[in-house]
């Protein structure tokens, strides 16, 4: 009689490769089959499609976790029967194979989900803490003007609220060194991922970041969530945006701080008619160009980038843990096209406010916050500014850069108390 040969062991959960028709039978599904028969690792996608859906940024972590979950999974379930009869007879293997697939399936999600909490991973429409932050943070999803816009909230529900704007490239993690001090001061506080950044939808028009849409979704979380008007602070695009908000809805705000970003009609004449200004604006020429800006600063892992926000701020400002949060967030699907947008939108779609003198006049009470080492923008533009304001402050920082909120918080916090007071 001849010997019966040993089955073929498959190599990736060190067990006799099962029958395909078992498989599909089981799993109803001809490629898992295929991708378990011949050993074959499954794709993440395929194992857990909503954990890949939802956590796209973390591909490495879930393509690792699962294969390693299946296949412990499968030794655990057959163990005793190995043991008892050997690995010859496999029946046991084919029986338990839905009930493992469906454990590891399980266990999966939740070690994706407790990995992701792990990290800090906002969550829509929840409350958790965020390190560094001692204020609990709340996190909201808000579907506005056509798009879903990522907010979180800090400070006490009925506090007097406050909107913090971030600009380029950041997302609300820029404000962290605000968020307590005003939280505890008693001001709800509304800061939101805009759109194109982090959480928030990514549009993929260029006509969708002109600057009226983005004033918008401002005003429409306002109407969302407070009744009263709102005081508004913004860095960068972020003050951009600010400004605008300050001249075309003056009844909802009721006064606004601009950091580093001069009036746009100022900014505009610059541009035109300083050379020097032009040299230092040479990138924004330089993002209107397709996709040649976002193959550059993906290099090397965001190098250029980082080294922006380092060689531009006083050493330390930007912790390897802080530059890991932001590389997080422009690594996510079509944000950095999205980012880079705005700039694109800003040339080919320009604010009307920027073209009129009368429409661009700001009737509140508004606040420049200007760094004088700022190696973007000449600090004798925020001067200039002021003559757009009826009520208009200047602070300008002798030694700060374009960064003010991050290197010198406790002067902002300071100065913004003060001015909203």
């Amino acid at each position: 009689m001849a010997k019966r040969p040993k089955p073929a062991i498959n190599r990736w959960v060190n067990l006799p490769a099962p029958h395909e028709s078992v498989f599909r039978l089981t799993l109803g599904y001809r490629g898992w089959a295929c991708d378990l028969a011949r050993g074959t690792p499954i794709s993440p996608a395929r194992v857990c499609p909503r954990a890949h859906r939802i956590f796209p940024a973390h591909n490495r972590f879930v393509t690792s976790i699962c294969p390693r979950l299946v296949s412990r999974t499968l030794l655990l379930a057959t163990w005793p029967h190995r043991e008892a009869t050997g690995v010859e007879n496999h029946a046991f293997v084919q029986n338990s194979i839905a009930y493992s697939l469906a454990l590891a399936y399980c266990l999966g999600t939740t070690v994706v989900k407790s990995h992701m909490l792990k990290l800090r991973e906002p969550v829509a429409n929840g409350i958790m803490k965020v390190s560094g932050i001692r204020s609990p943070l709340e996190f909201r999803v808000f579907h506005i003007n056509g798009i879903a816009l990522h907010v979180v909230f800090a400070g006490p529900a009925n506090g007097k609220p406050l909107i913090f704007l971030h600009g380029f490239p950041e997302f609300w993690f820029a404000w962290r060194r605000q968020i307590d001090h005003f939280a505890s001061s008693g001001y709800r506080l509304i800061i939101p991922d805009q759109r194109g950044y982090n959480l928030s939808d990514k549009p993929a028009c260029i006509a969708s970041y002109c600057i009226d849409l983005l004033a918008k979704d401002v005003v429409s979380i306002l109407d969302n969530v407070a009744g009263s008007k709102a005081f508004v602070v913004g860095h960068d695009w972020g003050a951009a945006v600010t400004w605008y908000l300050a001249g075309r809805y003056s009844e909802r705000i009721s006064r606004a701080a601009m950091l580093s970003v001069p009036h746009p009609r100022i900014f505009t004449k610059n541009l035109m008619t300083n050379p020097a200004q032009l040299r230092r604006s040479w990138y924004m020429l330089f993002f209107q160009l397709p996709w040649l800006p976002e193959c550059i600063l993906r290099r090397r892992d965001w190098a250029l980038l980082v080294r922006v926000l380092q060689n531009t701020s006083p050493p330390g400002v930007f912790s390897d843990s802080d530059l890991e949060q932001y590389k997080e967030s422009w690594a996510r699907k079509d944000a950095l096209t999205a980012m880079l947008n705005w700039y694109r939108a800003a040339l080919l779609h320009p604010s009307k406010l920027a073209l009129n003198c009368e429409a661009s006049r700001v009737k509140v009470p508004a606040l420049l916050i200007w760094g004088k080492n700022d190696q973007f923008l000449d600090h004798a533009m925020a001067r200039e500014s002021l003559q757009y304001c009826d009520d208009g402050h200047l602070e300008m920082l002798e030694s700060a850069t374009h960064w003010v909120q991050h290197e010198q918080p406790a002067q902002v916090n300071n100065l913004l108390s003060q001015f909203f007071a």
